[in-house]
């Protein structure tokens, strides 16, 4: 999810039947869907399909469930973010984020 709409490289604009509550209890629509691509610092760019536009919203979120559906294993260890094909090895897992205090950020 994001509430940043220039964040999206494909779009298609029109309510898609989901409600997302704030951290103030207020309570926003999703008005779009799409493809959010970004560059990694000396990694290929990642391109995450199925990103909600949620105005309102002042942070990008990932669900790891969303990833796991998608056939990724994503493991949370020693401050680092890994993930790979499920069924693959721990040791072909690329490090996609770091813990920064309470929370896990992606990588550039």
């Amino acid at each position: 999810m994001t509430g940043f709409r220039d964040h999206f490289s494909e779009f298609t604009e029109g309510e898609v039947g989901v409600e997302v509550i704030l951290g103030d209890d207020f309570i926003v629509r999703a008005e779009g869907v799409g493809s959010v691509s970004f560059m990694r610092e000396s990694q290929t760019p990642m391109t995450v399909k199925g990103v909600l536009y949620v105005p309102g919203l002042r942070k990008n979120l990932i669900s790891v469930s969303a990833i796991e559906d998608k056939g990724y294993r994503v493991v949370f260890e020693d401050g680092q973010v890994l993930m790979s094909f499920r069924g693959s090895s721990i040791t072909s897992a690329k490090v996609i984020g770091v813990r920064l205090g309470r929370l896990y950020t992606f990588l550039p």
